[in-house]
Order: C-alpha cells, then structure tokens, then sequence
C-alpha cells in the first residue's frame, strides 16, 4: 500500500531518491577518504583524509537517520493526498471494508441525505466551530 500511496503523489520519489543518493555519497565518500587515510605514503594528506572521512561518515549517519524521518512522512503526505481525492462515497466503500475487517480505527461514517450539506451545521454557515 504504501508504494501506491507514495507514487500517487508526484515528487516524493524524488524527494526519497535525492535523500538516499545524498546519504549513499557522503557514506561511500567518508569510508573511502577513511580506507585512503590508513594508506601509507601521502604525507601530511593522511590527516586531512581522516578528518574529512570522520566528518562524512557523521554526515552520513544524520542523512540516514533523515531518510528514515523522511520516508515516514513521505507516506503520510501521499496518504493524505490519496485520502483528499476521494469521493464521499469510496470514503464509505473503505471505511465498511474497514469495519468488515474488525478494525477499531475506522469511524461509523453515514451517507448524507440528499441536498444535506456534509459539514457541519455551525460550518456550513461559515462559522468555525472548536
């Protein structure tokens, strides 16, 4: 489901694929400036690569540790886009496949009558109720 949800909603592939190219570069780069380090022969440069590999691999870690926050909300976003798409009446059609499965999340949502508005009575007036 949450493939679907995601390729539902244009960008957040992306959005996914940037962040996980960015984290796959600085882990790549940062372990082989460390591997380069260990090398004998460069000199003074060894320091500088072992710096510079550390600070690449801490950079990776954090873009990994966002790729997971990242790809958490990436399906929030895509569900509610899907969820803003549905009509009143698919909104119904899953809410009683949802209760037909036992589960305790779905709401008991009804078909309004015909002419009857589906906000309430204080918002449909244009008074915001809280």
């Amino acid at each position: 489901m949450t493939d679907g949800v995601v390729l539902a909603t244009p960008g957040l592939v992306d959005r996914l694929s940037v962040a996980k190219a960015e984290a796959g570069f600085h882990l790549g780069t940062g372990a082989a400036l460390l591997f380069a380090a260990f090398i004998p022969g460069d000199g003074s440069l060894r320091g500088w690569e072992a710096v510079l590999g550390l600070a690449m691999l801490c950079v990776a870690i954090f873009k990994l540790r966002t790729y997971s926050d990242l790809s958490t909300a990436t399906v929030g976003v895509g569900l509610a886009n899907v969820l803003a798409r549905m009509s009143p009446q698919q909104i119904q059609i899953a809410a009683a496949m949802f209760s037909s499965l036992g589960s305790a999340v779905a709401p008991a949502v009804t078909q309004p009558a015909s002419g009857e508005s589906v906000l309430p009575k204080a918002e449909a007036n244009g008074e915001a109720t809280h």
